[in-house]
């Protein structure tokens, strides 16, 4: 079992994943704000990090960055990008 951690402000879309991720056999955690996740990787470090680019607090590039940074042996394998609404 691996554990997951899923940062996204829109409560509807980390619930789903989660939901997903817990039928798949996972561990979930959810969080609803950046600076919680900061928080949540220092204590307990995920194997997987699901996050929204946009977030109240910290950004999910902020989140990236610091688990990157605080755990090396973690690996990167996707960032999507992301484009201003008009």
């Amino acid at each position: 079992m691996s554990r997951v951690l899923i940062v996204d402000d829109h409560k509807s879309t980390a619930d789903s994943l989660a939901q997903i991720a817990s039928r798949l056999g996972q561990d979930v955690k959810v969080l609803y704000e950046g600076n919680e996740a900061l928080a949540e990787i220092d204590a307990n470090p995920p194997e997987l990090i699901v996050t929204d680019l946009r977030l109240p607090g910290a950004s999910g590039i902020d989140i990236l960055t610091h688990a990157m940074a605080s755990h090396p042996d973690m690996v990167e394998i996707g960032r999507a990008s992301c484009r201003e609404r008009v």
